[in-house]
């Protein structure tokens, strides 16, 4: 036990020290901190440090991806914009032809569409920068391509139409709904006595040209609705969560 003695010789008798705490200065707490932080240690002793687990995606168990998946496409609904995965070459497309709007067009990104109960899909700004590859695209004979002018009307909430410009009679012609002329008979009933104007075969060949229009903007309307429906799908939350190496936690939430 420590302590001191006080007086001489006999009688000498043993006070022990106290336990009194030390009231410490603004000099002495800088020293203090100073020895402190010159000892990893003790600031160790001294802190209390919460530990959080995290995962990379193919580093977690089963369970937890299924959490990861869901969380992430929870997220993907409400935040994620669409228009970034619709804008694509080759949604117009002739697949025997092995052609796509970018061979054919000029300004074919800016586009319209409903992948809800409108089902459409326009295209309003587009322009033919090839027409020898566009007739190949509607698989019309080249000759009768070479006396025909296409263009274009989006209108309303319904799909891009073609619409043919008869370089020998000078009308005009659209098929499907809002056919005009309706038949070649009605067709002829507007061709001014003394003008040339297209044979039945080639009045069919247009009409069979325009039916191939509409199949591949239809079918451009499928594939976009295809790519986002795949979105949100496990394999392609799996393919983005791994591409941007995300850590996550217990909860399988992003950290």
């Amino acid at each position: 036990m420590k302590g001191f003695t006080k007086g001489k010789g006999k009688g000498k008798k043993f006070i022990p020290t106290t336990n009194k705490k030390k009231t410490l200065s603004s000099k002495d707490i800088r020293n203090k901190t100073k020895v402190e932080k010159s000892n990893p240690e003790s600031l160790k002793q001294k802190k209390m440090h919460t530990v959080v687990d995290i995962w990379k995606f193919n580093e977690a168990s089963p369970e937890l991806q299924e959490k990861i998946i869901e969380k992430y496409r929870e997220w993907k609904y409400e935040h994620d914009n669409f228009d970034d995965h619709a804008d694509y070459d080759g949604l117009i497309y002739n697949q025997e032809k092995h052609i796509s709007d970018a061979d054919v067009f000029s300004d074919y990104g800016n586009k319209y569409y409903d992948l809800d109960r409108g089902q459409y899909i326009q295209f309003p700004d587009l322009k033919i920068k090839d027409d020898k590859k566009f007739v190949e695209m509607l698989e019309l004979p080249p000759s009768l391509g070479k006396t025909t002018d296409f263009s274009f009307s989006s209108e309303r909430e319904n799909n891009t139409k073609i619409i043919f410009h008869d370089g020998l009679s000078g009308q005009e012609l659209e098929f499907g709904g809002n056919a005009f002329p309706d038949s070649y008979d009605d067709y002829k009933k507007y061709v001014e006595e003394g003008d040339e104007s297209l044979t039945k075969t080639q009045y069919d060949q247009l009409e069979k040209a325009s039916e191939k229009w509409d199949d591949m903007i239809h079918q451009a309307w499928v594939n976009l609705r295809d790519n986002y429906e795949y979105q949100f799908t496990d394999e392609a939350i799996k393919e983005d969560v791994i591409a941007n190496e995300f850590d996550f936690n217990e909860d399988g939430e992003i950290v």
